[in-house]
C-alpha cells in the first residue's frame, strides 16, 4: 500500500486543449476575415522635358495575405522603358502581418504631348484589384527632373574614359548651353580646286556616361582628307572657357576641296551622347554651311597651265647624272610642294631635243596631314637617253599654276643645266667579230638535232630540296617538345605563376559565359567571378580578397588609371545586386571587363 497520496484531478481539466484550438481557430478566422490589399501608381515627376528620365512606381500593400500577385506590365505605349526593379517588405505586429511589394520602372519620356497611363491590375483569390491612370505632362517648359534620389556617383564616373570638365558627379540631363556642336569652314568662297578646312567641334560642360556615337558630313562634291594633330590623333581634345564657362572641346578637321563649280553644301554632322543610362542619348546635329566655288578663269591661262591650284609653291628641278656615256640614260626631276590638290593635275610636258629621246614620266604624290593645312608633295621623273656625242643644255622644263590667294596664274620656266654625252659604245652594246668567237670554238657543245625533246634526267638525292627538309624536320618538332616539357616543369613547381598565365584564359571564357546569360543574377554572379578572379589569379590571392581597398593598394601607383576603372566596375557590379541595371548597360559593363583584362595584359608585356 502506497503511503504518497494524489490529489483528485479536476473534473474539466479536459477541455484546456480544446479551449487552445478553439482560440487558435478564432485568430486564424480573424486575420482571414481581416485580409486587405491595395496598388497604386504613381511618378516622380508630373511634368517633364522631352528625352528626360523619370520613374513610374507601382505599389501593392496587403495584410492578412500568404503571398502578393506581381502586377504585370503597363502598357507604357510610346514612352521608352530603359529598366525596372523588384523590392518588397514585411512587417509583423501580434497576429497580423503586413506585406508591401514595390516595382518602379525606369522610363523616357518622349516628344511633348499628354500621355496616360492606362491603370495596372492584379487578380487575388478571384478578385481584381487596379491602380487609377497616371497622366504625364511632356512639355519643354518644364524643369530637368532631379536624379530620382538613386546615388549614382559611385557608378557612373566615366566608365569608358570620356573626357569631362569638372570630374564630379555626373548630371542625369544636359541643357543646349551644356552640350552643342558646331561645323566651321574657314572659306566660303573658293576656286575650283582650292583647299579649305572644315572643323567641326563638340563643345559639353557635363561628363558622358558613354563614348558619343559620331557620324561625319558626307562632302558630297569635295575631295575630303581628314587632318591630324602633331601626335598623329585626328581628334584632339582640350578645356576652354567660352562665355565664363569651361569646356571640354573636342575638334576634328577635314581639308576639303571643291572638285565642280556652283553652290556646294557641307551636310551636317551627327553626334549622338548620352550623360547617364537611364535617359536617351542626345542627338546634336550641326547646321549646313553653303559654300561657293567659282571656275578658273580663262583670260590670262596660259598655254603651259596643268590644271595646278597651288599657293606659295616650292619648285626645284635637277637632272641626274650631269655626265653620261652615249646611249646611257639620265633622269630629269621636277618637284613642287604647296597647300593644294594636286592628284588631278598633269605632268608638265617633257622638254624636247634631237640629242636624246624622252620617255614618259613617272609621278609620285605625297599628301602630308599634319599641320594646319594640307600639304602636297609631287615628284615628276622623266627618263632621257643619250643619243649623241657632245655638250649639251638641255631645254627648259615650262609649266604654270593658278594661285587661289592671288587669283592669278603664275608660271616657271627652268633648266638643269649641260649634260656631257661621251662617245665610244657601253660595254652591253660592244660589236662581237669573228676573232673573238674562233678561240672558245673548240669549247663549243653542239646541240644534237636527233631529240625532239630532251629528257629529264633529274637532279641527283642530294641536290634535292625535299631530301633535306625530311631530315631537318625532326629538329624544330623535338625543341618544341623540350620547350613545353620545360614549361610545364616550371608551372607545376610554380603555382602562381600558373595562375597568372591562365588568368586572362580563365577570364574570358568566363566573360563568354556571362555573355550568353540572359537571367541577370547569374549574369551579374559570372561577370563578377570574372573581375575578381582575375586580379585573384593575377595576384595569386583568394578571389574574395579582391576588393576595392585591395585594388587601390596594388594599382594605385600605375598612373593609366586602371586603378580606377576597375574600382568602378566592382562598385557597379556591387550596386547591381541591389537595382538592376538595363540590358544596354549589362552589355556596357561586359565590354569594359573585356577591355580591362586587355589593358593589364598589354601594361604585363611592356
Amino acid at each position: 500500500m502506497s503511503l504518497i497520496t494524489r490529489p483528485a484531478a479536476p473534473r474539466f481539466l479536459w477541455l484546456a486543449p480544446v479551449a487552445c484550438a478553439l482560440a487558435f481557430l478564432a485568430v486564424a478566422g480573424l486575420a482571414s476575415a481581416q485580409e486587405d490589399i491595395s496598388i497604386s501608381a504613381s511618378t516622380s515627376s508630373k511634368k517633364v522635358p522631352p528625352g528626360s528620365g523619370f520613374l513610374f512606381t507601382i505599389t501593392v500593400e496587403a495584410s492578412g495575405v500568404k503571398r502578393i500577385p506581381d502586377p504585370g506590365q503597363p502598357d507604357f505605349g510610346p514612352i521608352q522603358t530603359l529598366g525596372k526593379s523588384t523590392s518588397q517588405s514585411m512587417a509583423i505586429s501580434g497576429f497580423s502581418m503586413k506585406i508591401s511589394r514595390t516595382v518602379t520602372y525606369q522610363l523616357v519620356a518622349p516628344d511633348e504631348g499628354e500621355y496616360t497611363i492606362p491603370p495596372v491590375s492584379i487578380t487575388y483569390d478571384g478578385k481584381t484589384y487596379s491602380t487609377k491612370p497616371v497622366t504625364i505632362i511632356v512639355d519643354n517648359s518644364a524643369p530637368t527632373p532631379p536624379s530620382s534620389g538613386i546615388n549614382r556617383g559611385s557608378i557612373l564616373q566615366n566608365p569608358l574614359g570620356a573626357m569631362g570638365p569638372s570630374g564630379n558627379q555626373r548630371q542625369t540631363e544636359s541643357s543646349e548651353e551644356e552640350m552643342f556642336v558646331t561645323m566651321e569652314v574657314d572659306n566660303t568662297k573658293l576656286w575650283l580646286g582650292q583647299q579649305a578646312v572644315a572643323t567641326f567641334s563638340f563643345w559639353r560642360a557635363v561628363d558622358l556616361w558613354e563614348k558619343p556615337g559620331y557620324r561625319k558630313p558626307k562632302f558630297e562634291g569635295f575631295w575630303v582628307e581628314e587632318l591630324l594633330h602633331a601626335d598623329g590623333a585626328a581628334e584632339k581634345t582640350t578645356l576652354e572657357t567660352r562665355n565664363g564657362r569651361k569646356y571640354a572641346l573636342s575638334r576634328i578637321r577635314y581639308a576639303i576641296v571643291p572638285l565642280s563649280p556652283g553652290k556646294l553644301t557641307v551636310d551636317p554632322a551627327v553626334l549622338t551622347a548620352s550623360v547617364d543610362p537611364w535617359s536617351r542619348g542626345r542627338k546634336l546635329i550641326t547646321r549646313p554651311v553653303d559654300i561657293s566655288v567659282s571656275s578658273l578663269p580663262t583670260e590670262g591661262a596660259p598655254a603651259e597651265f596643268s590644271g595646278m591650284v597651288v599657293s606659295n609653291p616650292k619648285i626645284s628641278l635637277t637632272a641626274s647624272p650631269s655626265s653620261v656615256k652615249l646611249n646611257d640614260s639620265l633622269f630629269l626631276t621636277f618637284t613642287v610642294e604647296g597647300n593644294g590638290y594636286l592628284k588631278p593635275a598633269t605632268a608638265p610636258a617633257a622638254p624636247k631635243g634631237d640629242w636624246f629621246d624622252a620617255y614618259e614620266p613617272k609621278i609620285s604624290d605625297e599628301v602630308i596631314k599634319t599641320g594646319d593645312r594640307l600639304l602636297t608633295n609631287r615628284t615628276v621623273e622623266y627618263p632621257f637617253i643619250a643619243r649623241k656625242e657632245g655638250v649639251w643644255a638641255l631645254p627648259p622644263l615650262t609649266t604654270a599654276w593658278f594661285d587661289p590667294v592671288t587669283g592669278k596664274y603664275e608660271r616657271y620656266s627652268s633648266s638643269p643645266g649641260q649634260i656631257t654625252v661621251t662617245g665610244g659604245p657601253t660595254a652591253g652594246q660592244q660589236a662581237i667579230t669573228r676573232s673573238t668567237i674562233a678561240p672558245r670554238a673548240g669549247t663549243a657543245r653542239y646541240i644534237k638535232p636527233d631529240y625532239a625533246t630532251l629528257p629529264d634526267m633529274g637532279s641527283p638525292p642530294h641536290r634535292r630540296q625535299w631530301i633535306w627538309a625530311m631530315i631537318a624536320a625532326p629538329a624544330p618538332l623535338l625543341l618544341l617538345a623540350w620547350a613545353y616539357r620545360r614549361r610545364r616543369d616550371r608551372l607545376s613547381a610554380n603555382t602562381a605563376l600558373a595562375r597568372s598565365l591562365a588568368a586572362a584564359t580563365t577570364a574570358r571564357q568566363r566573360l563568354d559565359h556571362a555573355e550568353a546569360m540572359v537571367e541577370p543574377d547569374i549574369f551579374f554572379a559570372e561577370l563578377d567571378q570574372a573581375a575578381r578572379g582575375y586580379l585573384a589569379d593575377k595576384w595569386n590571392i583568394p578571389a574574395p580578397a579582391v576588393t576595392r581597398k585591395t585594388v587601390a593598394e596594388r594599382l594605385g601607383k600605375s598612373d593609366n588609371g586602371v586603378a580606377q576603372e576597375f574600382d568602378d566596375l566592382l562598385s557597379a557590379l556591387e550596386m547591381a545586386r541591389y537595382a538592376r541595371p538595363a540590358p544596354e548597360q549589362m552589355k556596357l559593363l561586359l565590354e569594359k571587363t573585356r577591355g580591362l583584362v586587355k589593358t593589364m595584359e598589354k601594361e604585363e608585356r611592356k
